[in-house]
């Protein structure tokens, strides 16, 4: 139905996020870390009623996710491979048992991230996570047709050998690591949201 092709949207945001990584050779478990972050940080402004509205409480989830995506990052300048993939998961495992004991704002209560209202309609709902989705996509294609994503793209071969021609890799690991965890925030602000859409169609 609309609801689970709405969740499509949402997880192809995700993997979007999880290929701005992966395609440098980085390897990362924790992208929907990043994502509960963006779910955490959009369910505790409504609770606030925060001023701004959704739209806006969708940036500061994403903002949010990428302060801890270059915390991550920082891992990544002094380890790699596998090492870097068991630090990302236990990242995820800490971030899991965080939100397991804590729950989302709201949760507990049955109480609904408040939405603009044209947008209680799954269809309508639907329509703005593909375009929110397609959007990821083409920020993720900038992104690697970027001097970041080149660089990037040089990391996977070498790291030692982009250094020795005068690339920045710390300021593009962490460039990378805040951006996906920003598209993926962005992302669980968005399957927050879906919770106050009705199930009618």
């Amino acid at each position: 139905g609309l609801s689970e092709a709405t969740s499509g949207a949402v997880t192809a945001l995700v993997l979007i996020s999880l290929g701005m990584l992966t395609g440098g050779g980085i390897t990362c478990l924790c992208q929907l870390s990043f994502a509960a972050i963006g779910t955490w940080a959009v369910s505790q402004l409504s609770i606030w009623n925060a001023t701004g509205g959704f739209f806006l409480w969708l940036l500061v989830g994403g903002l949010a996710a990428s302060l801890f995506g270059a915390l991550v990052g920082l891992a990544s300048l002094r380890i790699r491979g596998v090492n870097l993939a068991i630090v990302t998961l236990a990242f995820a495992a800490m971030a899991d048992s965080i939100f397991a004991t804590h729950g989302f704002p709201g949760s507990a209560d049955y109480i609904p991230v408040v939405i603009p209202g044209w947008l209680t309609n799954q269809a309508h709902y639907l329509e703005f996570a593909g375009c929110v989705a397609i959007a990821g996509a083409g920020a993720g294609v900038l992104f690697w047709r970027s001097r970041a994503g080149r660089t990037l793209r040089c990391l996977r071969q070498s790291e030692r050998a982009a250094a020795a021609l005068g690339c920045n890799v710390a300021r593009v690991k962490l460039l990378a690591f805040g951006f996906s965890a920003f598209v993926a925030g962005i992302a669980g602000g968005i399957s927050a949201g879906q919770v106050g859409v009705s199930v009618e169609s």
